[in-house]
């Protein structure tokens, strides 16, 4: 996946009411301290554990979460679309252009080349601050401190400070049951299966 980059021929900064009015087109746009952040069309290889991943949490999630796959969530004057969420079937939210992150139970968000940084450091503070619960990192490629075969998921949990801390790793080859918010057991490998021909 190409690399996101910001719009800078906007007067001012951005507002979600802003991003919200633009027109709907292949790209995801991003709203992070008033600068627009363009994303590209994610990869294939993103897709098929993204998809892969959706099928087991909306299997797993049972009838009072709703797993939904790349909304926007507003966080404040922010605007982020992770590439998956859990949410409270319930949910005012549901029916509205974006998620309040009150009805969020947990974000998933698969690491691409060109999002890494803000992938694995500056989305998971954004959703910590707005007090989501959950927060997983699935992770396809080489990353400092790699504990685990790939792909693998991080699992990340907020403490009772306002931050996530890493609770499991959860490696390619072994089935593994997570508990929280939902109980769901897998093996991460799963999420990139070769496809049969």
């Amino acid at each position: 996946m190409a690399a996101p980059r910001v719009v800078s021929d906007h007067h001012g900064p951005w507002t979600v009411a802003d991003v919200l009015a633009l027109p709907h087109d292949d790209k995801s746009y991003e709203l992070v301290d008033g600068a627009l952040i363009v994303n590209p069309p994610p990869s294939p290889y993103h897709q098929a554990a993204s998809g892969e991943l959706f099928v087991l949490l909306r299997a797993a999630c049972g009838p009072g979460l709703r797993a939904l796959e790349a909304v926007g969530v507003q966080l404040g004057q922010q605007l982020l679309i992770p590439d998956l969420v859990v949410v409270r079937a319930s949910a005012a939210s549901l029916h509205a252009p974006v998620l309040d992150p009150a009805d969020v139970v947990l974000v998933v968000e698969i690491v691409s080349p060109g999002s890494r940084v803000r992938d694995r450091s500056e989305k998971p503070v954004i959703f910590a601050e707005a007090g989501i619960p959950h927060f997983w990192r699935v992770e396809t490629s080489h990353y400092q401190g790699r504990s685990a075969e790939l792909p693998a998921v991080l699992i990340h949990e907020l403490d009772d400070n306002g931050a996530y801390v890493l609770a499991r790793t959860l490696g390619a080859g072994e089935v593994a049951t997570v508990t929280e918010p939902f109980e769901v057991a897998f093996d991460p490998a799963e999420l990139l299966r070769p496809l049969s021909g």
